[in-house]
């Protein structure tokens, strides 16, 4: 473990402990407090300056309440300063839990950059190439507009799973210009199957296109060989260059920004960026969690529309079911409690409305989102009996998918 990474687990644990006095005198944070602590019993002093470090991070009384930094904040306070478990959190500030513990990883790399100055830490990695220092050296005061727009775009929740090959594939051909020469070439080797990941695409391309725009400055020549792969409950971004000497890495604002941005995006989609030196080669590690497909129920008795559905969605990485009766959708969806359901209305037996119905008495089915798909004009007595969209046959791939984008970011 990198004495930064040892640095931010002090950080949350002395954040656990903090009116644990006896635990704060022992604590491993204390060895950068004596020194300017004085004749102040290094404990109070640690406890102070966390407290303080807590109270910088308030946003001014007439900025919006709506900011990530008064989410910051109010999360600190409430958990740390008030004590409230992450549950009354969660109730308090009806959160979600990815959308809690990505507001608990914001908070703490705040306050674990703040008390790293309040306590005169020194940057990690200080005799590595340039290029790699700057990868954990803090936005500057100049930066704010850069941090506001950041904060906002990496808050962005995650709608539908996105493919991270496919991504990285879109940011390549956005920057295909810059590496039509004969210095330089990028490289993209990518594992089997699906490499779908839990964030939203705009953070995460934002995210890849400012690593990899470092990487062409830093590299200046040679190869850039970039790997997508999947690694346990991770899809890992590898990316390798070669820094030649006096090439150690950018020397413009732009470049450090890159950087900067890039793992402030990953750390607030609820990745990691870290890096290591491997003889001249500068080795970078974008991670990201896994997700599983999100599973849809298509419910008609039309096999041509099943399949062309079943075609629209599989090519967005969609894990799809079937029913062709009214009575087969309201049982598939209490088993297999899919993310969504396309229903059709004219069904055998039992119709859609009727199935609709069914599936909102049951608790068990009753926030499941259904999007009535239909020939009939009959959008006001959907929505009235419960669907959370309306589709009026006939539906184009884009239609579809639009649809599940905003039953899923409700």
């Amino acid at each position: 473990m990198s004495e930064w990474s040892q640095f931010e687990k002090y950080t949350h644990d002395a954040l656990t402990h903090l009116y644990d006095l006896p635990y704060l005198r022992e604590h491993p944070l204390t060895r950068w407090v004596g020194p300017i602590a004085g004749s102040d019993e290094p404990g109070r002093v640690l406890r102070r300056m966390i407290l303080d470090a807590i109270q910088d991070t308030k946003p001014p009384p007439d900025s919006p309440h709506d900011t990530a930094a008064a989410a910051r904040y109010q999360f600190l306070y409430l958990r740390y300063v008030k004590g409230r478990s992450m549950d009354e959190i969660a109730r308090q500030l009806s959160l979600g839990e990815r959308q809690l513990y990505r507001r608990q990883r914001d908070a703490l790399h705040t306050v674990m950059v703040t008390l790293a100055r309040k306590l005169r830490v020194p940057w990690p990695n200080e005799d590595a190439p340039q290029a790699v220092a700057r990868l954990v050296k803090p936005p500057s005061v100049g930066d704010e507009t850069i941090a506001s727009d950041v904060d906002r775009i990496g808050t962005a929740p995650a709608t539908t799973p996105i493919d991270l090959r496919l991504v990285v594939q879109g940011v390549l051909s956005t920057v295909a210009r810059l590496t039509q020469d004969d210095r330089r070439t990028v490289v993209l080797k990518t594992g089997p199957g699906l490499l779908l990941v839990a964030a939203d695409r705009v953070a995460v391309r934002q995210a890849m296109l400012g690593l990899l725009m470092f990487a062409l400055d830093a590299s200046r020549e040679g190869e850039i060989l970039l790997t997508v792969n999947r690694s346990g409950p991770r899809v890992d971004l590898v990316v390798r260059l070669r820094t030649e000497a006096g090439l150690a890495g950018p020397t413009s604002t732009g470049g450090d920004s890159n950087l900067v941005v890039c793992r402030r995006l990953m750390e607030l989609q609820g990745g990691e960026v870290s890096w290591r030196m491997e003889g001249s080669d500068l080795v970078i590690v974008s991670s990201l969690p896994v997700a599983s497909p999100q599973s849809v129920l298509i419910v008609d008795d039309n096999a041509d529309t099943r399949r062309t559905f079943r075609r629209y969605l599989e090519a967005h990485a969609h894990r799809v079911l079937t029913a062709s009766t009214g009575e087969e959708a309201v049982r598939v969806v209490a088993e297999e409690r899919p993310d969504a359901v396309v229903l059709d209305v004219m069904l055998p037996s039992v119709d859609g409305y009727e199935a609709l119905q069914s599936l909102r008495s049951d608790p068990v089915t009753a926030n499941v989102p259904v999007i009535v798909c239909t020939v009939l004009q009959q959008r006001d007595l959907a929505l009235s009996l419960g669907a959370t969209e309306f589709l009026a046959k006939p539906v184009t791939q884009g239609d579809l998918l639009a649809a599940l984008d905003r039953c899923w970011s409700r």
